[in-house]
Protein backbone atom coordinates (compact mmCIF):
# COMPACT_ATOMS: atom_id res chain seq x y z
CA UNK A 1 0.00 0.00 0.00
CA UNK A 2 1.37 3.42 -0.93
CA UNK A 3 1.59 6.41 1.35
CA UNK A 4 -1.14 8.16 -0.67
CA UNK A 5 -3.46 5.17 -0.14
CA UNK A 6 -2.81 5.29 3.62
CA UNK A 7 -3.72 9.00 3.71
CA UNK A 8 -6.90 8.34 1.72
CA UNK A 9 -8.00 5.64 4.17
CA UNK A 10 -7.22 7.93 7.14
CA UNK A 11 -9.63 10.46 5.58
CA UNK A 12 -12.33 7.76 5.44
CA UNK A 13 -12.08 7.26 1.66
CA UNK A 14 -11.38 4.20 -0.49
CA UNK A 15 -7.66 3.36 -0.71
CA UNK A 16 -7.60 3.36 -4.51
CA UNK A 17 -8.73 6.52 -6.34
CA UNK A 18 -11.69 6.18 -8.72
CA UNK A 19 -10.28 8.76 -11.13
CA UNK A 20 -6.85 10.11 -11.88
CA UNK A 21 -4.74 12.40 -14.00
CA UNK A 22 -1.90 11.16 -16.20
CA UNK A 23 0.63 13.65 -17.52
CA UNK A 24 3.88 13.41 -19.47
CA UNK A 25 6.78 15.76 -20.08
CA UNK A 26 9.63 15.74 -22.58
CA UNK A 27 12.89 16.59 -20.82
CA UNK A 28 15.97 17.89 -22.56
CA UNK A 29 19.01 15.66 -22.15
CA UNK A 30 22.62 16.82 -21.99
CA UNK A 31 24.97 15.92 -24.82
CA UNK A 32 27.06 14.06 -22.24
CA UNK A 33 24.32 11.45 -21.89
CA UNK A 34 24.71 8.37 -24.05
CA UNK A 35 22.80 8.39 -27.34
CA UNK A 36 21.12 5.10 -26.39
CA UNK A 37 19.35 6.81 -23.48
CA UNK A 38 18.11 9.78 -25.55
CA UNK A 39 15.47 10.09 -28.23
CA UNK A 40 13.69 12.85 -30.18
CA UNK A 41 10.17 14.21 -29.61
CA UNK A 42 9.31 15.72 -33.00
CA UNK A 43 6.14 17.40 -31.72
CA UNK A 44 8.06 19.46 -29.19
CA UNK A 45 11.40 19.40 -31.05
CA UNK A 46 13.17 18.11 -27.95
CA UNK A 47 15.96 15.57 -27.75
CA UNK A 48 15.98 13.76 -24.43
CA UNK A 49 13.74 11.62 -22.25
CA UNK A 50 10.03 11.42 -21.48
CA UNK A 51 8.71 11.49 -17.90
CA UNK A 52 5.18 10.35 -17.03
CA UNK A 53 3.31 10.66 -13.74
CA UNK A 54 -0.07 9.63 -12.38
CA UNK A 55 -1.96 11.48 -9.67
CA UNK A 56 -5.32 11.05 -8.04
CA UNK A 57 -7.81 13.87 -8.50
CA UNK A 58 -6.82 15.07 -5.02
CA UNK A 59 -3.35 15.73 -6.62
CA UNK A 60 -1.54 13.16 -4.49
CA UNK A 61 1.30 11.48 -6.35
CA UNK A 62 0.69 7.79 -7.20
CA UNK A 63 3.24 6.62 -9.79
CA UNK A 64 6.05 7.78 -12.06
CA UNK A 65 7.94 6.43 -15.03
CA UNK A 66 10.88 7.73 -17.06
CA UNK A 67 11.61 6.45 -20.53
CA UNK A 68 13.72 7.22 -23.54
CA UNK A 69 11.82 8.94 -26.33
CA UNK A 70 11.95 6.63 -29.38
CA UNK A 71 14.19 8.07 -32.11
Amino acid sequence: MTCANTFRQAEGREAEPSAGIVDSQSLRAAETMGAASRGYDAGKKVQGRKRSSARGVDTRFHAARAATIPS
